[in-house]
């Protein structure tokens, strides 16, 4: 039986997120379709059916919510409706836009008619998934309260079991590398495993991909024990942030979070989990243990316990003795041991020809290519050390090539030498404003452009935004209107490093009195 969304029912949902508007669920439809495949896949971009096909339309009958992600919508069909045969359902929204459909085997709706007739009942369920149905679909009304379950039974042994769980593994255990976050390139992931976080079970088949936010972060896993459809599964995310507490959700559901890794930066990740080096059952982990145990039978053991009766106490520190009835000592095998690495030594040194010669029979050159290049002779019989010489790097030359200093960057001259971000840079700076001035970097000759705005008085002194360390080249004003109507302009007649004193004037070359309106000026230098 196949069972999707529209399209059009995919599109009306988005609309209404976008909207912030409620998607009121009206009316389910049943219809028979001839040659309908119940196995096949549900035309998602086909509308209602024809109308000479659909049986009828009926209210949804009760409706409620699973988890924040899932509302359920039920029809239910008592059995004075009927007679009639059906294969296809749909679901529909308050505007007749089509939602979901279902192609389903031919069902039977029979009406109860004393005694010839021996009606039934029917119910079906659509199950809305998407993130925040709940809130889009307005639906307060917990599945629970009108769906005959084992909800309260179910709870307590999904409970029973995560507890004994928690008993055995603790807060969190992570079975070797089980969801460690690893940069692959330039993306992330969490590798696939199994772990478990309060007792609650995770396992993922496949790496998983998560997007950091702006680093540094910590990464969480927020861990649910969540209703989906009539079963309670392991519902896990990844989240991102720092101080992340465990918390119930707006459905009542107890979500647990825990630390798994702290991103420093975009090269620098630090495993956080806690891990259990778990490849098997537990017995045989826990059997493979390393450590002393006190309580273990072992400590008291005897050679009668074991089956080892029969194995003699005699010893002996000679390692020439070749007696099966007697023990070698450490002093024995350390004498013995002796004697092979004395020969081992000598296999080694060339003092014992053995099956390898102490060095190649024709000495082979090692070489290096490309912007490295080197050669020497290597004929086994001892380390060797390859002269290298560098080529310089050029447009059509890999090889290397020194930053430039300061005055090679200004001097512009040197071809051979490359330019950091900071030489480049060097000496510049900008204030954009109605009194501003930009400084060329040092490699453009220092030069300074600087402007403002004057309100000039005769005479009137007037400061740059920054001095000119070395030279003022030139400074120009601005004409400026006059309040009685004529064309004044304004003359600097005295100029420094530091400003200038300004003059204006009329057109008569008069000078004039009082304050006149602001003027424009320009200057650049050194």
């Amino acid at each position: 039986m196949g069972a999707s969304f529209t399209l059009a029912g995919e599109d009306l949902i988005a609309q209404k997120q976008a909207a912030k508007q409620t998607l009121t669920v009206s009316r389910f439809i049943l219809a028979n379709v001839p040659g309908l495949n119940p196995n096949g896949p549900v035309d998602r971009a086909a509308g209602k059916p024809a109308a000479a096909q659909i049986i009828d339309t009926y209210p949804v009958t009760l409706a409620g919510y699973v988890n924040p992600s899932q509302v359920v919508y039920s029809l239910m069909l008592a059995s004075d409706i009927g007679d009639f045969d059906w294969n296809w359902i749909g679901l529909e929204s308050a505007e007749g836009v089509l939602l979901m459909v279902a192609y389903v085997p031919l069902q039977q709706k029979r009406r109860n008619i004393p005694p010839l007739q021996l009606g039934n009942n029917v119910t079906r369920n659509f199950l809305l998934k998407f993130d925040g149905a709940q809130e889009l679909t307005g639906v307060t009304i917990d599945a629970n309260t009108w769906q005959h379950d084992f909800t309260v039974r179910l709870a307590g042994i999904d409970e029973r079991e995560r507890l004994a769980n928690r008993d055995v593994f603790g807060r969190a255990c992570f079975f070797g590398s089980a969801l460690q976050l690893e940069k692959v390139g330039s993306a992330y992931q969490l590798k696939p495993g199994t772990a478990y976080v309060e007792g609650v079970r995770l396992q993922s088949a496949a790496p998983l991909p998560v997007v950091p936010p702006a680093l540094p972060s910590t990464a969480w896993l927020d861990v649910a024990l969540q209703r989906e459809l009539s079963d309670v599964v392991a519902n896990w995310n990844v989240v991102w942030g720092a101080g992340k507490a465990d918390y119930l959700d707006s459905a009542g559901v107890q979500h647990y979070c825990v630390p798994i890794a702290d991103l420093v930066n975009s090269n620098t990740i630090t495993d956080r989990r806690p891990v259990e080096n778990i490849a098997g059952p537990l017995v045989a982990h826990f059997a493979a243990r390393v450590g002393d145990y006190a309580q273990l039978r072992a400590r008291a053991t005897t050679k009668e316990d074991v089956g080892l009766g029969n194995l003699p106490n005699a010893k002996s520190d000679d390692e020439n003795t070749d007696s099966s009835l007697i023990l070698a000592t450490t002093k024995a095998v350390k004498a013995a041991s002796a004697v092979i690495w004395t020969a081992i030594a000598n296999m080694v040194s060339g003092a014992t020809v053995v099956g390898r010669a102490a060095k190649l029979a024709s000495a082979r050159t090692i070489g290096l290519s490309g912007a490295v290049t080197g050669t020497a002779s290597f004929d086994g019989s001892g380390d060797v050390a390859i002269v290298t010489s560098v080529a310089q790097a050029s447009e059509s030359q890999a090889g290397v090539a020194k930053a430039a200093t300061q005055p090679q960057t200004d001097a512009g001259a040197d071809d051979s030498v490359y330019v950091t971000p900071k030489k480049m840079r060097w000496g510049f700076s900008i204030s954009i404003g109605e009194n501003g001035y930009i400084v060329f970097p040092t490699w453009l000759g220092s030069l300074i452009f600087q402007w403002g705005s004057a309100t000039v008085s005769s005479p009137s002194n007037h400061s740059f935004p920054i001095a000119f360390p070395n030279n003022l080249l030139f400074i120009t004003p601005g004409f400026i209107p006059s309040p009685s109507g004529g064309v004044e302009y304004v003359q600097i007649h005295i100029k420094s490093l530091n400003g200038f004193t300004a003059w204006a004037y009329t057109d008569t070359a008069t000078r004039a009195s009082g304050t006149l309106p602001s003027c424009g000026w320009f200057a650049f230098g050194n």
